[in-house]
């Protein structure tokens, strides 16, 4: 069902109000990504995930480098997070932006779709993030990690970008939930 849900909100651009939701929060991560980008760990998030995958064709915000897709979500995604401005969501108990903003970002390029298929991907990766954390019982986790939401968060919105067909969606969101850090419900 999750994975139909996925398809169903790539199939048509998002509504006005949506579509301008969406774009504040492509402005709000761009500017947290701009103030995180010469932190330590943003500079050390560079270099690793430079070193651990080599060049390619994707662009680190706020540098002249180009490195393999994953390697640039890497980077752009700690940028983005690492003074904790990035957007929140009291449901979600987390930051789904720093997930979803960075991934459809670097991974636009490659999949050649246009604004609103941009905008929508960002609606579906917010949408399933917030809706997987709201679910959790609050009073029963006892960890806030949003690795596993966030995970399944960025997978909907790169199947989203890709317009994915939901047997496929539901396999990588298998796997997601899988090998994405634990977070006990």
């Amino acid at each position: 069902l999750l994975a139909e849900h996925v398809h169903s909100l790539s199939s048509a651009p998002p509504a006005v109000s949506t579509r301008d939701t969406a774009l504040r929060c492509i402005l709000d991560l761009v500017g947290a990504a701009v103030a995180g980008s010469s932190l330590q760990c943003s500079r050390a998030a560079r270099d690793s995930a430079a070193a651990l995958f080599g060049k390619g064709e994707a662009a680190i915000w706020m540098t002249d480098r180009t490195v393999m897709p994953i390697a640039a979500v890497i980077a752009n995604a700690t940028a983005a997070s690492a003074l904790d401005l990035d957007d929140g969501h009291r449901a979600a108990r987390g930051h789904p932006g720093a997930c979803v903003v960075p991934a459809v970002l670097t991974l636009a390029p490659f999949a050649g779709v246009s604004a609103d298929d941009v905008l929508s991907a960002i609606v579906s990766g917010y949408d399933v993030g917030v809706r997987v954390a709201a679910a959790q019982n609050a009073q029963g986790i006892q960890t806030r990690q949003s690795g596993r939401w966030a995970a399944l968060a960025a997978v909907a919105a790169a199947a989203s970008l890709f317009k994915v067909e939901p047997p496929l969606i539901a396999q990588a969101l298998s796997i997601a939930g899988v090998l994405a850090p634990n977070q006990q419900a």
